[in-house]
């Protein structure tokens, strides 16, 4: 190959990839936008724009629960609008967690593959609320992954009133999580009280989005106490026998209800929200989750928005306070051209 070209395939790739996503006048208009995570657990019912290719660059969620257990989590996502009203994803969640129990390791690693797809059935228009429906499938890939698949289907509505937005998200679908794996030739013990230390070399399986060991309490129910609960230390041996006879269950159904508000500053390009979260996990825990959240978005540039929110979780198996902070980029991609009416 001669060195002329060499030269030019650099200039040729870039020519390649201004073709492919050709820059548009910007509207600074994605704080407008709501989606789980970001910085809130709830969402509106706008998709993606047709033609629009959203990467978030840094969304980072960090959880203190009230039994010591601390984890840190991102969760890369890139989401493209493929056809009118219609948008699809792909999100690879990292996992870091530190069980805060004695003799026990942090674990860092992937926490699954997960691909959704998101399509709005109405716009607002007058009276009509804009609605949407939503699904997502989470591959079990990665050493921070569930041993099975889950899946979650959820709907989305969204009413503007005078000052603010109304959301209301409902979900449904499994949970799941994973077996202990033991480092080498270290048997690892199904489960463990909180506040035991596991044998050198043994890793807990954390339940989904809680890090800790499963326990169960009153009429076998399961619930996540994590470095906490005197009652089940003090009667140990009667636990670990209620352990040994209980089958742990890997999976399960799951429901969500929500509610949030949000309210624009325009001039700014500023999104002020709060919301408020139950959710069940059936066969895990015994109890419902309760959490309240708030936040805000910030439009820093046309391409980048940067959201930063604040969280508790007050009720449920065990307490919790987060902190999430948030950055993502929209990139046009394909021709620049006539902005039709479906297009969003």
């Amino acid at each position: 190959m001669s060195t002329t070209l060499v030269s030019v395939r650099p200039a040729l790739w870039l020519a390649a990839a201004l073709l492919v996503a050709q820059p548009v006048a910007a509207t600074a208009q994605s704080y407008y936008g709501l989606e789980g995570g970001r910085p809130g657990r709830i969402g509106d019912a706008s998709p993606t724009p047709r033609g629009s290719l959203e990467i978030e660059l840094l969304p980072i969620r960090f959880e203190q629960y009230d039994g010591g257990a601390r984890r840190w989590r991102t969760d890369p996502k890139i989401s493209l609008g493929i056809a009118p009203f219609t948008e699809i994803e792909l999100r690879v969640p990292f996992i870091h967690v530190d069980p805060g129990v004695a003799g026990s390791s942090t674990e860092t690693g992937v926490g699954g593959l997960a691909v959704g797809v998101l399509r709005a059935l109405t716009i607002e228009t007058g009276p009509i609320p804009a609605v949407a429906v939503a699904a997502d499938w989470i591959a079990p890939v990665g050493g921070q992954a569930a041993s099975v698949s889950s899946y979650s289907g959820a709907l989305y509505i969204t009413k503007t009133f005078t000052g603010m937005r109304v959301h209301l998200n409902a979900a449904a679908g499994t949970w799941a999580t994973r077996k202990p794996k033991p480092a080498g030739p270290v048997p690892c013990p199904a489960n463990v009280p909180p506040g035991t230390a596991l044998p050198p070399g043994c890793i807990p399986p954390p339940p989904p989005d809680v890090p800790c060991d499963r326990v169960p309490t009153s009429g076998l129910s399961f619930a996540c106490l994590p470095g906490s609960g005197e009652a089940l230390r003090a009667n140990a041996p009667s636990t670990q026998r209620a352990l040994a006879d209980t089958a742990v269950k890997l999976s399960g159904p799951r429901y969500m209800g929500g509610i949030g508000i949000d309210h624009a500053i325009a001039l700014t390009s500023t999104l002020l929200l709060a919301d408020f979260v139950v959710e069940r996990f059936v066969d895990l825990y015994d109890k419902h989750d309760y959490t309240a959240e708030v936040g805000i978005r910030q439009q820093l540039t046309p391409q980048f928005v940067l959201d930063v929110g604040v969280g508790r979780r007050f009720g449920g198996a065990v307490g919790s306070t987060s902190a999430t902070l948030g950055l993502s980029y929209e990139l046009p991609v394909g021709r620049a051209g006539k902005v039709r009416k479906g297009d969003r």
